[in-house]
C-alpha cells in the first residue's frame, strides 16, 4: 500500500510538472497504448486527453508526406529488432484533428519500468522557429542580392587565428585566386607594396582601439592587374568568450578612381583654359604694358646707335690730328678742326644723354622681364597635387598681370607680411581667385569714379598669419555689392555685370 501511494504521488507530481511544459509530452505503455497526454500535446494536435488515452496513438505524425506509425516503431524497438529512438530528434509534420498541418520536432525514447517497456515522446511546435528561419533566409537572400547589385564583398577576420571568411562578390573583387586568400596575411600579400604598411597600420589601430575604419588601397591580381578597393569595417568582441573579430565590406572602386583621375585631368585643363582666357581678356592691356618700355628701349637703342656713330667720327678726327701733329703740322689749326668736329657731333649732349639712355633701357628690360615673368607664373599649368608656394610672390605676379585693368582707375596698395610661411594650395586656382577679385574691384571702382573729377580709387591687398592659417584680404572703395543680391554672392558664376564682364566666383 505504501509503495502504491508513493507511485501515485510521483505520478501526480509528474503530471503537475508536465502541465506547465510548453512542449507536448506523450507516454506509451508496453502495448503502445497512450498512457499520458499533457495539455500542450492537446494544444498541438487538437485532441483532448480523453480522446486518445487508452488507445493507440492516432496518425498524427507524418514524415515526407506519409503517416509515421509510432506504435509499430515503438513495439519493434521494444522487441530489439527495430531502430532505437534514444537521442534522436525527428523533424516531422503534425496532423491536427482539424486537418491542419504544422512542423514539429519530436524526440522519442524508450525505457523500462519494472521490467516493462515504456515510451515517451517530447513534441515541440517549431512553426515560429521555421518562420524565423525562413525570414532569416529571405534576409540573407536579400542581403546577397544587395551585395551583388552593389558589387560588395564581405569579410570576417578571426584576429586570434588569422582566418578570414569571405562572402558576397569577393571573387570578382579579389580575382581568380580568391579562394587562396584564407588568412589576413595572405590578403596583405595581395595589397600593393606601396600601400601595405599603411593598410596594416589602419587595421591594427582599429582592432586595438575597438573602432571603425575606412580605407582605400590597391590590390594586385595574380595576372598583374592593379585594382583599387575601398574597405570599411570595425571590431567585434564576443561578450562571453572575449574573442576579437573584425568584420566589414570591400568594394572594387577602380572605375570610380579612374573616373576621378580623368575628371581631375579635365578640371586641370579647364583651369588652364580659364587662365589663358583671363590672359586673353587682358591681352590688350598686357600688350600696352610691354609696348611702352619696348618703345623707349627702341628709341634709346637708336639714339645710342646714332650717338656712337658721332662719337666714332670725333674719335677718327682725333686720330687724324694726332698723326698730323706727329708730322709737325700746325697745332692751332688742327685743334680748331677738332673743336669743330666736337661741335658738329654735339659731343656734350651725347655724353650727357648716353648714361640716361642706358639706364632707361635697363629699366625697360627689367619691366618687360617682370611682366613676362608674371605672365609665366600666372599661366603656367597647375599641378594635380597641392604644393607649398610663396603666396606673396603669387599675389605680386597676378597684380602685375592685371595692371592694365586697374592702373587707370585705382592705386594698388600691397601690405604683404614678409615672414609669411609657404602655403600649401593649388597655385593656379589661387592666382585665378586673386585675378578675379582684382578685376572685379577695378570694375567696381571704374563704375563709381567714371563721372568724377578724375581721381583714382584704391585697391588694397594684404596677407597675414592667423595661427595655423594665412589670411588674404582684398578690399576696394568701389560701389560694393548691392544689399539686394548679397545673398547670391556664393552662387557659382553669379554676376551683376553685363555679358563679357566679370566672372562671379570664376
Amino acid at each position: 500500500m505504501q509503495a502504491e501511494r508513493a507511485i501515485r504521488k510521483k505520478e501526480a507530481r509528474f503530471r503537475a510538472l508536465t502541465r506547465s511544459f510548453e512542449f507536448g509530452v506523450v507516454m506509451l505503455d508496453p502495448g503502445g497504448i497512450v498512457s499520458f497526454w499533457n495539455p500542450s500535446a492537446a494544444r498541438i494536435f487538437g485532441y483532448e486527453a480523453r480522446e486518445v488515452l487508452g488507445r493507440p496513438l492516432p496518425e498524427v505524425l507524418y514524415r515526407r508526406g506519409r503517416p509515421l506509425d509510432v506504435t509499430r516503431l515503438f513495439r519493434a524497438a521494444c522487441r530489439g529488432d527495430g531502430q532505437r529512438f534514444d537521442g534522436r530528434v525527428w523533424e516531422l509534420q503534425a496532423l491536427r484533428k482539424d486537418g491542419r498541418r504544422l512542423p514539429v520536432d519530436v524526440s522519442l525514447a524508450t525505457f523500462k519500468v519494472d521490467d516493462e517497456w515504456q515510451g515517451v515522446g517530447i513534441i515541440r511546435d517549431v512553426t515560429q522557429r521555421q518562420q524565423i528561419e525562413a525570414a532569416l533566409r529571405e534576409r540573407e537572400g536579400q542581403l546577397h542580392q544587395a551585395l551583388e547589385a552593389a558589387n560588395l564583398g564581405t569579410w570576417d577576420w578571426d584576429c586570434e587565428s588569422g582566418r578570414v571568411i569571405w562572402g558576397g562578390r569577393y571573387r570578382a573583387i579579389l580575382g581568380e585566386a580568391a579562394e587562396e586568400i584564407s588568412t589576413f596575411d595572405a590578403f596583405c600579400a595581395r595589397v600593393h607594396p606601396e600601400d601595405r604598411e599603411a593598410f596594416r597600420r589602419v587595421f591594427t589601430e582599429s582592432r586595438d582601439a575597438n573602432g571603425i575604419f575606412s580605407y582605400r588601397h590597391r590590390l594586385e591580381w595574380p595576372d598583374g592587374q592593379v585594382r583599387w578597393v575601398a574597405e570599411r569595417g570595425g571590431c567585434v568582441i564576443d561578450e562571453e568568450t572575449g574573442a576579437v573579430r573584425m568584420r566589414g565590406i570591400i568594394s572594387d572602386i577602380t572605375e570610380r578612381v579612374e573616373a576621378d583621375a580623368e575628371r581631375a585631368r579635365m578640371q586641370a585643363q579647364i583651369d588652364q583654359a580659364q587662365k589663358l582666357e583671363s590672359i586673353g581678356r587682358l591681352a590688350a592691356g598686357i600688350a600696352h604694358e610691354i609696348n611702352t618700355p619696348t618703345q623707349y628701349i627702341g628709341d634709346n637703342t637708336r639714339f645710342l646707335r646714332d650717338g656712337f656713330r658721332d662719337l666714332l667720327g670725333v674719335l677718327e678726327k682725333y686720330r687724324e690730328i694726332c698723326g698730323k701733329m706727329a708730322d709737325g703740322g700746325d697745332a692751332a689749326a688742327l685743334l680748331a678742326q677738332a673743336a669743330e668736329q666736337e661741335k658738329s657731333a654735339d659731343l656734350e649732349f651725347i655724353l650727357e644723354e648716353i648714361p640716361l639712355a642706358i639706364e632707361q633701357s635697363l629699366e625697360g628690360v627689367a619691366r618687360v622681364s617682370k611682366i613676362v615673368g608674371a605672365m609665366k607664373d600666372f599661366s603656367h599649368p597647375g599641378v594635380d597635387e597641392m604644393t607649398a608656394i610663396n603666396l606673396n610672390h603669387a599675389i605680386e605676379s597676378t597684380v602685375e598681370v592685371a595692371r592694365s585693368e586697374w592702373k587707370y582707375v585705382a592705386t594698388m596698395q600691397l601690405d604683404l607680411e614678409p615672414s609669411l610661411a609657404p602655403v600649401v594650395c593649388h597655385p593656379g586656382q589661387i592666382n585665378q581667385v586673386i585675378l578675379n577679385l582684382v578685376v572685379n574691384a577695378a570694375h567696381a571702382i571704374a563704375e563709381k569714379f567714371s563721372e568724377g573729377d578724375g581721381s583714382l580709387g584704391e585697391i588694397r591687398i594684404s596677407t597675414r598669419t592667423d595661427g595655423d592659417h594665412v589670411e588674404i584680404a582684398v578690399a576696394d572703395n568701389g560701389n560694393g555689392i548691392p544689399e539686394s543680391v548679397r545673398h547670391k554672392i556664393f552662387t557659382p558664376f553669379f554676376t551683376t555685370k553685363e555679358v563679357g564682364k566679370g566672372t562671379g566666383q570664376g
